[in-house]
């Protein structure tokens, strides 16, 4: 059972229509081109001839007919001139299908690259613009931002002001670095504040702090007075080794 499964030629009876017919049918067809009847001899009849046209390229078993035709045979003996005759362009037809597909994909990509590139550039140029016109609005107003910042900080907690230094890790503006040179000024004095409650941090606290810290650090951003004031004068030496390896 299994060996029949394996080796169909192994089968008792007529087996079905080998795989392979099937791919040799396509490839002929795409690459060769197969036979007319008229292009057969007239002195097999014309079923004979549309058998053989319609079996052109199977597998040589399939090709065969019940029993033994003499007239088929004849047929077939032209058969095979025929097929030597077009089996010498087989490889021109395939290389120029190939070049021509390559080609057609090679101008594809290129033009799908090109409108990408375009795309690129005015995105681009768009954000620059967004980017200069949010620079001249904010610099209207910055003297009275930095009056209102300097009002509120006045009045923040330590919590606060760690959780606002926090995030401006990421300062590639103006107005991020104007705000965190005002909390800085501000928050100064609660510095001492700061670091006690740095102090009553455990190490999951230090571990969840510096898993985002390092987080925004591999996104561009950078480190801050307040990260200093925890993880260097706390965090670090409190927990040492155990928290580098978390932080990994």
């Amino acid at each position: 059972m299994i060996l029949r499964l394996l080796f169909p030629h192994l089968r008792r009876g007529k087996p079905g229509k080998w795989f392979a017919s099937y791919v040799l049918k396509l490839y002929g067809y795409l690459f060769i081109g197969g036979p007319k009847v008229d292009d057969l001899p007239k002195q097999a009849p014309i079923e004979v001839r549309e058998r053989i046209v319609r079996t052109w390229f199977d597998h040589h078993e399939d090709r065969l007919p019940e029993k033994r035709m003499v007239k088929w045979e004849v047929g077939q003996l032209k058969a095979a001139q025929l097929r030597d005759e077009e089996e010498k362009w087989a490889a021109v037809r395939a290389f120029l299908y190939s070049a021509c597909l390559v080609l057609a994909l090679y101008g594809l990509g290129a033009g799908v690259n090109k409108a990408a590139s375009g795309i690129e550039a005015r995105w681009a140029k768009h954000k620059a613009e967004v980017a200069a016109e949010e620079a001249r609005e904010y610099a209207a107003k910055r003297d009275t931002l930095m009056k209102q910042w300097a009002a509120d900080i006045a009045g923040y907690s330590a919590q606060k002001c760690i959780d606002e230094v926090s995030d401006l890790r990421d300062r590639k503006t103006d107005q991020k670095r104007d705000r965190y040179t005002a909390l800085q000024q501000g928050c100064a004095d609660k510095r001492a504040d700061i670091e006690k409650v740095a102090k009553t941090w455990s190490l999951d606290d230090c571990t969840k702090a510096g898993v985002q810290l390092n987080k925004q650090l591999d996104d561009g951003g950078s480190h801050t007075w307040v990260d200093e004031l925890i993880f260097r004068n706390h965090c670090y030496p409190t927990y040492g080794a155990e928290l580098e390896a978390r932080l990994k």
